[in-house]
C-alpha cells in the first residue's frame, strides 16, 4: 500500500512541474545559447512548439527578463518564469551581452529610430577613437539603447550593436516621396567617353534625376578613388576566379547578385562576404523596372534582401543596380523610398555576351584607356575576358595610384 502511494505522489509531482513547462524534443541543427535576454516586443506570445503552430501558452509583456536555452529556426526556447519554459520568436528578444554598457553610465532611451545619412559607421567606442564595425545606410532601423556624450549604444541588426553618432538618428521614419504623379518614361543609362582618362560625359537631364534621388555614378573627380563593382545575373564558372584574384591583389570589390543568384550559388555568396566584399541588390530575376507595377518593383528588390539574410544572418547595403539600366524619375523616386541608392556606372563595355567575347587584350585596354578619378566600373562576372584580364589591370590601377574602394565608402 506504502508503495502505491509513493508512485501516486511521484505521479501527480511529474503531472505538476509538466503542467508548466514544456517538455521540448530540439532539432539536431538547433543551437545552444545559455544567454539571458529581454522582450523587446509589446507583448509577445509564448507558444508549445517553435512555429506558428504551436498553441499560445501565455503572453509575456515588453521588458521581461528571460532565459534562453535554445535557438532554432528563428525561434528561442526559453524560461519566461521560474520552471515555466515554451518557444518565443527570436525576432522579438534581446540577447544581453557581456560587453554593453552598463546602465549607469548611459542615459537610458529604449526607443527605434532611424538613420538619417548614407554610410553611418557602427564604432566599438561611443567616440571618434572606436573602431569601425560596420556601415549601415539610411532608412535603417536600430534599437537605442541609450546615450553618452552624443553617441547612442544600438542594436543595428539582430544581437550585433554599437555606437553611431546621435546626429545621424532621427526618431521619426524619413517622410516617404509621393510616386503617384511622377513620370515612368524609361530611360537607358549612357556616358559619354573620351580617351584622356578624365571623367565621362552625362545625359544631363539623366544626371539631374540621379542626383535629385541620391543616386550614384561617379565619385570625386579630385581624388584617385575607384569602385569595382560586378554584376552576377547568373554563375558561369569565373566568380570564384574572380574571387581568388581579389584575394591574392587585396581589393575588395561591391557584388550586385540577383535574387536567383542566391538561389543558386549560395557558398559564393558567402564567401564574397566572408572575405570581406559587399552583396548588393540587382532584382530578383532582372526585370526592366519601370515595367513593374509598385507592389512588383517593391518585391523584386525586397524579396533579394530577404534571401540575402536568410542564407547570410545580416542586413544587406541598400544599393540597387537597375536591370539593363533601365529607369524612370518613378523608380528612382520607389527605391529611394526603400531606403536604397541606385547606382549606374561611369565605365563599362560589351562584355556579357559569353559566346562573344572581346579577349583578354581588350578586356585590359578598355580598362586602362578609360579610367578615371572617381570611376565605378561594371564588369560582368559571366565574362572570361575580364577574368583572364583581371588581375593585370588591378596591377596597373595600383602601379598609377588608383585606391580601390566599396560602394559603402563613396561619399
Amino acid at each position: 500500500m506504502k508503495k502505491i502511494r509513493f508512485i501516486l505522489v511521484l505521479i501527480l509531482i511529474f503531472s505538476l512541474v509538466s503542467s508548466s513547462t514544456i517538455m521540448a524534443v530540439f532539432a539536431k541543427d538547433s543551437k545552444i545559447i545559455e544567454n539571458k535576454g529581454y522582450v523587446i516586443a509589446s507583448r509577445l506570445n509564448v507558444r508549445t512548439l517553435g512555429s506558428m503552430r504551436g498553441k499560445i501558452i501565455t503572453t509575456i509583456p515588453k521588458g521581461v527578463e528571460v532565459h534562453v536555452f535554445r535557438e532554432e529556426s528563428n525561434w528561442y526556447y526559453v524560461e519566461y518564469a521560474r520552471n515555466k519554459r515554451g518557444w518565443v520568436y527570436s525576432k522579438y528578444i534581446n540577447l544581453k551581452k557581456d560587453d554593453d554598457p552598463k546602465s549607469k553610465d548611459l542615459n537610458i532611451i529604449e526607443k527605434k529610430g532611424y538613420v538619417t545619412v548614407y554610410g553611418l559607421n557602427v564604432r566599438t567606442l561611443g567616440s571618434m577613437k572606436g573602431k569601425i564595425i560596420t556601415v549601415i545606410n539610411k532608412g535603417v532601423e536600430v534599437h537605442i539603447f541609450g546615450e553618452k556624450n552624443n553617441w547612442y549604444y544600438v542594436e543595428y541588426a539582430r544581437n550585433k550593436r554599437g555606437w553611431v553618432y546621435s546626429k545621424y538618428i532621427n526618431f521619426k521614419k524619413s517622410s516617404q516621396i509621393d510616386t503617384s504623379s511622377l513620370s515612368n518614361k524609361s530611360y537607358s543609362w549612357y556616358f559619354i567617353r573620351n580617351n584622356k582618362n578624365e571623367q565621362p560625359g552625362f545625359d544631363k537631364d539623366y544626371k539631374a534625376l540621379l542626383d535629385k534621388y541620391s543616386g550614384i555614378t561617379i565619385g570625386n573627380k579630385n581624388k584617385k578613388d575607384i569602385f569595382l563593382t560586378f554584376d552576377n545575373g547568373y554563375e558561369n564558372g569565373y566568380t570564384n576566379q574572380i574571387l581568388d584574384i581579389l584575394k591574392s591583389q587585396n581589393v575588395k570589390a561591391s557584388f550586385f547578385v540577383q535574387g536567383t543568384y542566391i538561389d543558386k550559388n549560395p557558398e559564393i555568396v558567402k564567401r564574397m562576404v566572408r572575405e570581406g566584399h559587399i552583396v548588393l541588390n540587382h532584382t530578383n530575376n532582372h526585370p526592366k523596372m519601370p515595367t513593374l507595377t509598385n507592389d512588383k518593383l517593391k518585391y523584386q528588390i525586397n524579396i533579394v534582401e530577404e534571401k540575402y539574410k536568410n542564407l547570410t544572418g545580416e542586413e544587406m547595403h541598400k544599393f540597387l543596380r537597375p536591370p539593363s539600366g533601365a529607369f524612370s524619375e518613378k523608380t528612382l523616386a520607389e527605391t529611394k523610398n526603400l531606403g536604397y541608392r541606385t547606382v549606374f556606372w561611369s565605365m563599362a563595355h560589351r562584355d556579357w555576351l559569353v559566346n562573344d567575347q572581346p579577349g583578354q587584350a581588350a578586356s585590359y585596354k578598355h580598362v586602362t584607356d578609360n579610367i578615371h578619378n572617381g570611376a565605378v566600373i561594371l564588369l560582368h562576372s559571366v565574362s572570361k575576358s575580364n577574368t583572364q584580364a583581371l588581375e593585370e589591370i588591378i596591377k596597373e590601377l595600383k602601379t598609377r595610384g588608383y585606391n580601390f574602394k566599396l560602394l559603402t565608402e563613396y561619399p
